[in-house]
């Protein structure tokens, strides 16, 4: 029935209609914000594992310096002890 002072139709059939797009347009919404939520959370994702791949990859580069000093470190004292036994046979014979 449509009625001149609401300017609506009063019928069961439109109001089903009116609840049916009220409905899909809720599904659709949904979705939509569903949607934005996942792509918000993958980009999230990947934002941590490059910061995870750049710490592991800064922490590598750090393990290896401090591995290469200790080996230095080593051949200086290698070296040294080398010179000084050379040393002592020297003067030892003197």
């Amino acid at each position: 029935m449509w009625s001149f002072e609401t300017g609506v139709a009063e019928s069961p059939t439109y109001f089903s209609l009116l609840l049916r797009v009220e409905l899909n347009f809720n599904q659709t919404l949904r979705q939509q914000q569903d949607q934005a939520y996942l792509e918000s959370l993958r980009a999230d994702q990947e934002k941590e594992r490059r910061r995870c791949e750049e710490r592991e990859r800064r922490e590598g580069e750090a393990r290896q310096r401090r591995e290469k000093e200790l080996e230095e470190q080593y051949h200086r004292e290698v070296c040294l002890h080398v010179i000084m036994n050379y040393i002592s046979v020297l003067v030892n014979k003197l």
